[in-house]
């Protein structure tokens, strides 16, 4: 029997042109394969003009998912769309500033 306890958890809207991946919960090395598919995958959906991550509800963050996001974000530039972040939780807020990641993934 597995006893793993999942830890985080993710959400798929589609609005229109819009697809949001809403990720919640504690953001590691243990989910950042699937976060870095999710994001990947959303950029190249046809008819996906822009891909919002809505970190809202994350209670932590680390480098490995920080790598995830920069992957989607050049996966969809590629696709020539846009990712970016919105309503970044205090500790996801946090961990943007002081990577810089903030400036790079915010809504313009």
């Amino acid at each position: 029997m597995d006893d793993e306890v999942q830890l985080w958890r993710y959400e798929l809207r589609r609005d229109g042109a819009t697809s949001t991946v809403e990720l919640a919960g504690e953001l590691d090395l243990q989910c950042a394969d699937e976060v870095r598919f999710l994001l990947t995958e959303q950029a190249g959906i046809p008819g996906v003009s822009t891909v919002v991550l809505d970190l809202e509800r994350v209670s932590f963050l680390d480098s490995t998912v920080l790598g995830c996001f920069i992957s989607g974000y050049y996966a969809a530039q590629k696709a020539g769309r846009v990712l970016t972040i919105v309503n970044p939780s205090e500790a996801a807020l946090r961990v943007l500033r002081i990577t810089g990641l903030l400036t790079l993934l915010a809504p313009a």
